[in-house]
C-alpha cells in the first residue's frame, strides 16, 4: 500500500502541480481518515465535534494554500490517480493504527521493534516503483563505468525514505491516523512562509495558512478533553504518551474495561 500510495500521489498528482482540482481532492484525506477511524466503521475513534472540525480545517486550510493554477476541468485521470491516492493514505495508516497501535495498557512496543518491523518494506519501496515507472533504466545500472556510487546513492535513498516511513509509524503509534493525516494539508501550507521570500503570496494562501494551524489546535484540545476530562480514551484508538495511564489514575481505574 505504501508504494502504490507514493507510486500514484508523487508520480501523478503532486508532481503536477497543473492538477488543481486534483490536489484539492488530495487535501480531503484528513476527513477520509477521520470517517473511516470513526465507531461507524472501524471503531478507532471516539467520534466529537472537536475532532471532525480539526479534520475540516485542515482539509479547507490545504485547498486554499495549494499554489495552483484557477480550477479548471482536468480530465477523469489525474481525478482518479488523487482519489485512488486519498483511498490508500487513509487505509494504510488506519490499518497502521490497527496493528501497531496497543489494545490493552502496557503492551506498546517500543521504537526499535516498530522500526525492525517496518524497515525491510519501507527501504523496498523505491525499487518496486522502479519496476514499474523506470524498468529500462534499472537494468541500465549495472552497463555504468562506476556503479558503485550510483548504488550508493540508491541505499542512502532507501535508507532515508525507510526511516520517515518508520517515523510515521511511530507518529501514527502515539498520536492517531486522523493526526498523521492532518499533517497532510499542515505541510502544504507550512512552505507558504518560505515562498513568499521568493514571490508574492496570496490572501487566500495565508488564510489557509491560520486554517491548519487553527485545526492543529483543535486537535490537541480535542485530545486533551479525552485525557483529563469526563470521558476516559476508550481502547483501541491512539493517544498522547503517558495521558491514559494518567487519566485512569486520577478516576481510580486501573483499565478501560473497570467502567463497565
Amino acid at each position: 500500500m505504501l508504494t502504490l500510495q507514493v507510486g500514484s500521489s508523487e508520480s501523478k498528482v503532486l508532481d503536477n502541480i497543473h492538477h488543481t482540482i486534483a490536489i484539492w481532492l488530495y487535501m480531503l484525506t484528513p476527513l477520509v481518515t477521520f470517517f473511516l477511524a470513526s465507531r461507524h466503521v472501524v471503531s478507532l475513534e471516539v467520534y466529537q465535534p472537536q475532532l471532525a472540525a480539526a479534520a475540516g480545517m485542515a482539509a479547507i486550510g490545504g485547498i486554499l494554500s495549494a499554489r495552483s493554477p484557477p480550477a479548471r476541468v482536468e480530465g477523469l485521470v489525474p481525478l482518479g490517480w488523487s482519489a485512488l491516492t486519498v483511498v490508500l493514505m487513509s487505509c494504510r495508516c488506519v490499518l497502521t493504527q490497527m496493528i501497531v497501535v496497543p489494545q490493552k495498557l502496557g503492551q506498546a512496543r517500543p521504537s526499535p521493534v516498530v522500526a525492525q518491523s517496518m524497515f525491510a518494506a519501507a527501504a523496498t519501496a523505491g525499487v518496486e516503483l522502479s519496476l514499474v515507472y523506470e524498468l529500462h533504466g534499472l537494468w541500465s545500472l549495472f552497463d555504468l563505468p562506476n556503479p558503485s556510487k550510483v548504488f550508493g546513492l540508491i541505499l542512502a535513498i532507501g535508507i532515508f525514505n525507510a526511516l520517515v516511513v518508520v517515523a510515521d509509524t511511530r507518529l501514527i503509534q502515539i498520536t492517531s491516523a486522523t493526526f498523521a493525516t492532518i499533517l497532510i494539508p499542515f505541510h502544504a501550507a507550512a512552505l507558504l512562509p518560505g515562498e513568499a521570500a521568493l514571490e508574492p503570496i496570496s490572501d487566500l494562501n495565508w488564510v489557509g495558512l491560520l486554517l491548519c494551524l487553527g485545526s492543529a489546535v483543535a486537535y490537541l484540545k480535542a485530545r486533551s478533553r479525552e485525557s483529563y476530562g469526563a470521558d476516559l480514551p476508550g481502547a483501541g484508538y491512539a493517544d498522547w504518551p503517558g495521558r491514559r495511564e494518567q487519566s485512569l489514575r486520577q478516576t481510580g481505574l486501573s483499565s478501560p474495561d473497570e467502567r463497565f
